[in-house]
């Protein structure tokens, strides 16, 4: 069925081109001019059921839209607090392990100052006399 729009000029009516809409079908094909007021109204009470019904698919999508937003920021979240732990953990660990390293070679250094006294004492006096060379 065509119209006629600006300058006589053909064309489809615009509820051709929203094809999937039954509703928009049956209004095409059944206004002709010709219907009774009681088909009108039929067919635009059955449009406003499907406007009706449209709106609330509509509402139901951007609540779905919302939780599925909800669930990959909570998602994302959870992935960020993981890699945070994780780096804590291995610092933790990093930090543990230099210390234990710095009390053995603490503990390595006593022993061998007490193992050989006069050897630790002559260093200690000739790193103190470079030492007093390179400051003057």
């Amino acid at each position: 069925m065509l119209f006629y729009g600006i300058e006589g000029k053909e064309c489809l009516p615009l509820f051709d081109y929203l094809q999937p809409m039954e509703a928009s079908v049956a209004f095409t094909d059944k206004v002709h001019g010709n219907e009774s007021q009681e088909e009108l109204k039929a067919i635009i009470k059955q449009l406003k059921g499907d406007l009706e019904h449209l709106r609330s698919d509509m509402n139901d999508l951007r609540k779905d839209s919302k939780k599925f937003g909800a669930a990959g920021y909570s998602a994302a979240q959870h992935g960020i607090e993981d890699a945070a732990d994780k780096v804590y953990r291995k610092t933790r660990k990093r930090v543990e392990d230099v210390r234990h390293d710095a009390e053995e070679r603490t503990e390595s250094f006593r022993e061998t100052v007490s193992e050989n006294p006069i050897a630790s004492l002559g260093v200690a006096v000739g790193l103190g006399m470079v030492i007093g060379r390179l400051l003057k």
